[in-house]
């Protein structure tokens, strides 16, 4: 089998673009076209490794792993020339990719993912039979917006009690002892990995050699007794480098200690008792405040001033849906452009008071984060000014598909508007050019877009749902029939457009040219 974008493993997994290219192995991303979520499915071919059957030790690896720091493994497919992992996307970027943008982390944030990789570590070296994990590094480490550090790629791990010669470190992580003897190697070459890792983190630069700069902080101690070359000389576990991770930089004078637990105790009944009092005006405050401005906005004669008056409102309780919806809203009226949407996204990036983005205080609530998820990407697919409006659709749909809270219908159209989305920038729509793949994927799409009309949907969306699915067929009428779509079966789905006019009489009456659009395809049909 040609293996490559557009080829679908046994009718499910839908390969749409290369993720990665590594010595031994192709990373895609695909689409689960049975339950329309995003995988990545790792594709080794065979006779690279004739004979010494590495698939099949990464595979016994991955199928007894379960944890929030691995990626979960759905599904181990083979062929004659293939086998392949199925499993899941993670959406974020490895840590080499940030570091390489001169990305900073700050010594909160190298702590943070320390402790993250010493706790996976940690369940690594603890199974009933343990496993090295044998090539730490940035690139097999990918970085979550939620915050969540994943480790990918388990081609150089190996059972600590069946040593082989069949694996390999990276030449700048790899411990010394790995170097001189694989077989030499346990949990504490893992270790001085994750050291050299953080250095990098922490200084933003490579790891010379020697630690030259005398150890001052916590976490400077800790990286430095990582690398130390001689094994016995490191930290003996991941659950001893996590235990300082999380100690460092909180001090270790204990008469500090019991002079500011004194000066505690002895403010806190009055901290009590004021805190309740202005605690509670506090909350009046802002409830008052963020009717106030809400209030303002609506009402508003110009567009700028509501903007802004939902703006205020937003930053002053980020928590709170309304205030989001309200702009989304206004963005909306006149067609949602690329600015706005900008405007929209540095918004959800800003930092709260507690130290998280309003995104991620939104994110609190499921149904909240839910739903303007729905209403963001139903702009950007349907009221976008100018092109590119699917690629930013797409995240956000699939977004809302995943939430629980809203309704049946809407995680419905959520889905398959995503999966719409998907095909878009990766299909080419034009008639006498088109590979066997490209036909299979632009059938797909037309199969997608079908359904799309099956959806039950508000009065308003129907009116945008069969207009888009109307329009496509007008634009790419003869690249659907080179592909095998009869002409019959596009006059069949503009006919069952053309009999929910009595459903759609409200908004058809307001024009856009509608059934006009619907006759003439017709007639090209």
């Amino acid at each position: 089998m040609q293996l490559g974008t557009g080829v679908c493993l046994q009718e499910r997994y839908f390969l749409m673009e290369v993720l990665g290219i590594g010595g031994t192995s192709t990373v895609f991303l695909a689409m689960d076209e049975r339950i329309q979520r995003k995988r990545a499915v790792k594709a080794i071919r065979k006779a690279k490794f004739s004979g010494q059957r590495l698939w099949e030790k990464e595979s016994l690896l991955l199928k007894r792993l379960h944890h929030r720091n691995i990626a979960e493994i759905f599904d181990i497919l083979e062929d004659e020339e293939f086998i392949y992992f199925v499993m899941e996307y993670v959406e974020g970027y490895t840590l080499r990719e940030l570091m390489s943008t001169g990305h900073r982390f700050s010594q909160k944030k190298v702590v943070d993912l320390g402790v993250q990789i010493c706790e996976v570590l940690s369940y690594l070296h603890g199974q009933k039979a343990p496993i090295l994990y044998g090539d730490l590094k940035p690139e097999n480490l990918m970085l979550e917006k939620t915050g969540r550090i994943v480790l990918i790629d388990f081609g150089a791990s190996r059972f600590l009690d069946k040593p082989d010669r069949v694996c390999w470190g990276t030449e700048r992580y790899a411990a010394p002892e790995q170097k001189e003897d694989w077989e030499s190697g346990d949990a504490r070459s893992d270790l001085y990995s994750l050291g050299i890792i953080l250095y990098e983190m922490y200084y933003g630069k490579n790891f010379s050699g020697t630690f030259s700069d005398k150890p001052i902080s916590d976490l400077e101690k800790i990286i430095e007794k990582c690398i130390r070359r001689i094994p016995k000389e490191r930290y003996q576990s991941a659950q001893a480098v996590k235990r300082e991770l999380k100690c460092s930089g909180k001090g270790n004078s204990y008469k500090m200690k019991i002079f500011c637990f004194g000066t505690v105790c002895s403010l806190s009944i009055g901290l009590l008792v004021l805190s309740r009092i202005f605690s509670q005006q506090a909350e009046i405050l802002f409830r008052e405040g963020y009717e106030r401005y809400m209030t303002a906005g609506r009402r508003g004669m110009e567009t700028e001033e509501r903007v802004g008056a939902f703006l205020k409102a937003i930053d002053l309780n980020p928590w709170k849906p309304d205030g989001y919806a309200a702009l989304l809203e206004e963005y909306r009226q006149d067609g949602f452009s690329q600015e706005e949407y900008k405007t929209f996204l540095e918004l959800l990036g800003k930092e709260s008071g507690q130290g998280i983005s309003y995104e991620e205080c939104l994110a609190q609530s499921e149904e909240a984060y839910g739903r303007l998820s729905y209403e963001l990407g139903l702009a950007c697919y349907f009221e976008w000014e100018g092109y590119g409006n699917k690629q930013y659709a797409f995240p956000w749909l699939e977004q809302a598909g995943k939430c629980e809270k809203i309704t049946g219908e809407e995680r419905q159209m959520s889905m398959c508007l995503a999966s719409i989305a998907a095909y878009h920038g990766r299909i080419k729509m034009q008639e006498g050019e088109l590979t066997h793949p490209e036909q299979e994927l632009i059938r797909r799409y037309w199969k997608d877009l079908q359904k799309m009309l099956d959806i039950p949907r508000s009065a308003e969306l129907e009116r945008l749902v069969c207009k888009e699915v109307a329009g496509q067929i007008l634009q790419y009428l003869a690249v659907f029939q080179e592909c095998g779509i009869e002409g019959q079966e596009l006059k069949n789905c503009l006919e069952e457009i053309r009999t929910k006019d009595g459903e759609l009489e409200t908004v058809i009456r307001e024009g856009e040219g509608l059934l006009e659009l619907m006759d003439v395809a017709e007639e090209k049909t």
